[in-house]
């Protein structure tokens, strides 16, 4: 799996004050009111050192929940669904 790392946002403003790399628009995951990602954790997370997820456009940004103004790790849909993909196969197990 070969995520980049970006620091911008389809255009928007991040919080550092870049703006994106990405040609696509902020679709489904924006919020038309703060025109801003929303960020999705698991519900299996009990405190705030989580890994977060947002959709933006086609690709899926990754964040640690602790540092939300470092520039998330940035995977286009193909790379999301094969990672996704392995994860519900099992790959990832450590037993």
């Amino acid at each position: 799996m070969g995520g980049t790392r970006s620091g911008q946002l389809s255009g928007l403003p991040s919080p550092a004050g870049r703006t994106s790399s990405h040609s696509a628009a902020c679709v489904c995951e924006t919020s038309a009111v703060t025109n801003t990602l929303a960020w999705r954790k698991s519900s299996r997370c009990g405190n705030s050192t989580c890994v977060e997820v947002a959709r933006d456009g086609d690709h899926y940004l990754i964040r640690d929940s602790k540092n939300p103004d470092t520039a998330p790790l940035t995977f286009t849909a193909e790379e999301w669904t094969a990672f996704t993909t392995g994860i519900l196969a099992g790959e990832f197990r450590f037993d």
